[in-house]
């Protein structure tokens, strides 16, 4: 049974004429798929071993059993070792999805974005995404409501983002809880009319099983915000988040760490805690890493190490790791000096909000170094640096004002 097929045929309509029509009418309008948010293992296969799960699976998708070769698919998905066969994962999940079930285009979905078992294909994932979230496939309506959050693969509409997650949330799927939340709180929405919404959603998130939702409720615990400051709790909330797999909850737990909050300070495993966020895909993470490495603190001086950290955290997103790097590659510091890369690091910085970053794309373009001489071009970088707060940026603008 379809729960609130209006309404979410209602958005799903929305993108079917404002995303991408052509991809979307490729396939028509779904049917309602069964789904179930299938998982390697249930409770009509305890007691078999995998071997014998996997032949009743087998036997069983064979027959037509439409969900049967999406539960095959997931076996083969988080298999470790030799058993693990994403390719066959693919074809297993296109089976159950053409057959009906909801969650095997949502799984298929999730490799087509990931670009896992497949290659890349935002088109192809926002199709099969599509189809999984209107057959009632919670986790597939929150993966859309991503794209749409961040503009991949379909333009970035924050209304249509809010709506697919809270269909995820409503449907059952932790994180959809966990995102419509983080969409309130920093400002993505309107006020929700419960002004304790981040708060509620983050929770239910938490709750469920979301990591995202774990370390979003520490957050809000860490900053008092709404809700009694707690250090000690918000510890917790970030450990769990990160053994979940949250890497921004990896990253702020190592900041506990770092700075002696909640617990003895320990900056080596702060390094730890940020290489293991780095690596699970949060800019920060490398960006305080590089610091460490930097520094020398709680780690060996390494300054290789360091601006690898740095242009990592650049390409993720740190516009002020940008500005390092790009003094790094000026001075010949940790890397080969490049005057032309220390220009576009300058430029990805101040575009980014960087105002030093501004500030040091204005004297490249002052001086000639990097880029060619463009004395109106570092006027107004100047003019950007020292709207931004940097006050050498404010200085220079002063001089150049003078000539």
């Amino acid at each position: 049974m379809c729960r609130s097929r209006t309404e979410r045929k209602r958005i799903t309509s929305a993108i079917d004429s404002l995303l991408l029509p052509a991809a979307f009418m490729a396939f028509g309008t779904p049917s309602c798929a069964t789904t179930g948010e299938s998982s390697p293992t249930r409770n009509s296969s305890q007691g078999l071993d995998r071997g014998r799960t996997e032949q009743a699976h087998d036997l069983a998708c064979d027959g037509g059993k439409a969900e049967s070769c999406t539960e095959l698919g997931t076996m083969y998905y988080d298999a470790g070792g030799a058993r693990n066969n994403l390719v066959q994962a693919a074809q297993l999940f296109e089976r159950g999805c053409d057959g009906g079930n909801a969650d095997g285009c949502s799984k298929l979905g999730k490799m087509f974005h990931d670009g896992k078992g497949v290659a890349r294909d935002y088109i192809q994932a926002v199709r099969l995404l599509h189809k999984g979230c209107d057959g009632g496939s919670a986790k597939g309506c929150t993966l859309l409501g991503t794209m749409s959050y961040r503009g991949t693969g379909i333009p970035k509409q924050m209304a249509l983002a809010a709506q697919l997650y809270e269909m995820g949330c409503s449907g059952g799927d932790a994180d959809g809880c966990s995102f419509l939340g983080r969409m309130y709180r920093f400002g993505d929405l309107p006020p929700a009319k419960l002004i304790q919404a981040p708060k509620v959603l983050f929770k239910m998130g938490c709750d469920g099983g979301s990591a995202e939702g774990c370390t979003l409720l520490g957050q809000l615990v860490d900053d008092g915000d709404g809700v009694a400051k707690d250090p000690a709790l918000a510890l917790h909330l970030y450990r769990v988040g990160c053994e979940g797999g949250s890497a921004l909850g990896c990253t702020l737990q190592g900041e506990m760490y770092r700075h002696g909050i909640a617990i003895l300070k320990d900056v080596a495993l702060a390094a730890q805690m940020y290489e293991k966020g780095c690596e699970s895909g949060s800019a920060e993470g490398c960006a305080l890493l590089g610091e460490l490495y930097r520094d020398g603190d709680g780690v060996p001086k390494d300054d290789v190490r360091a601006a690898q950290m740095f242009e990592k955290a650049c390409q993720g997103g740190v516009a002020e790791s940008c500005t390092v790097i790009s003094a790094m590659y000026s001075l010949g510091w940790g890397v080969a000096k490049d005057l032309q890369r220390a220009a576009q690091f300058s430029e990805k910085g101040c575009d980014g909000g960087s105002a030093s970053g501004c500030t040091k794309l204005g004297l490249m373009y002052l001086t000639g170094k990097g880029v060619i001489q463009d004395l109106p071009a570092a006027f107004q970088l100047y003019k950007r640096a020292c709207s931004g707060g940097d006050s050498d940026g404010c200085e220079l603008l002063k001089e150049m004002g003078k000539q």
